[in-house]
């Protein structure tokens, strides 16, 4: 009799795994998206190295649209690109593009939650002043560094410049800041043979995987800061962007931070952490 007991505890056991298993399949699954649900407007919101981006209706709702590139979607098969979607749709941060869903097939689309513009825009028409950049910088930090925290091991954005920062105004001289394209880099780059992202921004190493660490994403962080400030797109070259760096005027603190970031040494440039402490710190003084 206890023998039959424990049968069939064993099999009431396996049949409760199961059920299990299936809910964790359907729930690891829940960001693939039947492209007949999606409606593509005309309405263009930018171009980049490995897409278009538009705007769309996903069951009521306006979302972003990333067309990959042919090219772009012709390095990865089903599976990895499936890997790279469950992988975004795990991460949460107020301070990250929020990551909806995407389609499967030859030509997939990507669908994020839709901001009102970048960085990279906005500047073009904004001289950002102080609080603005301080606002927004700490922002992104946060949303690099809940990344950069990622276990059992961290992830690298890879390609941090304006045009992947996206902006909400949310009053005068105010923003709500969020990084874009977290999840979906990696599949745009075959790191084995190219430099990640835009050449503008990336650190020395960023043509060695072997050397792609946090780091890489705080030197190009740091390029960001001096664009801000300077209202003037990075230069291609260490050298020129050192000296970019000396054309900060009148903020000492800020230099000093940017100039530690930029260090051709990444073990010699702040952890994101560190960076999110001072610039908290230069707001916080600023307000006193």
């Amino acid at each position: 009799l206890e023998k039959a007991v424990l049968q069939q505890r064993l099999r009431e056991s396996q049949e409760e795994a199961r059920k299990y298993q299936n809910e964790c399949n359907l729930l690891c699954d829940a960001w693939q998206v039947d492209e007949k649900e999606v409606v593509i407007t005309d309405e263009e919101l930018g171009r980049g190295s490995y897409g278009v981006v538009m705007v769309g209706i996903f069951r009521g709702l306006k979302v972003a649209v990333k067309y990959l590139h042919p090219v772009i979607a012709s390095y990865y098969n089903e599976e990895r690109f499936i890997r790279e979607m469950k992988m975004a749709s795990l991460l949460r941060h107020p301070n990250l593009v929020q990551f909806i869903g995407a389609t499967l097939g030859d030509n997939p689309l990507i669908l994020t939650e839709r901001m009102t513009t970048s960085l990279y825009y906005e500047k073009k028409n904004v001289q950002l002043a102080r609080p603005s950049i301080l606002s927004i910088a700490i922002q992104v930090a946060l949303g690099l560094n809940y990344l950069h925290l990622q276990k059992p091991n961290a992830l690298i954005h890879r390609d941090v410049s304006s045009p992947n920062i996206l902006l909400d105004n949310i009053g005068p001289a105010k923003y709500r800041a969020k990084v874009s394209d977290y999840g979906s880099f990696a599949m745009a780059v075959d790191s084995q043979t190219e430099r990640p992202g835009s050449i503008a921004y990336s650190a020395p190493e960023a043509f060695n995987p072997n050397e792609h660490t946090p780091a890489m994403d705080v030197y190009s962080f740091c390029v960001l800061l001096i664009e801000m400030i300077i209202n003037k797109a990075p230069e291609t070259t260490v050298k020129e962007r050192r000296e970019q760096a000396l054309k900060i005027a009148g903020w000492t603190v800020m230099k000093n931070l940017v100039q530690r970031g930029i260090n051709e040494k990444k073990e010699f440039r702040p952890k994101m952490a560190e960076i999110i402490k001072e610039l908290k710190q230069m707001e916080s003084q600023r307000l006193r």
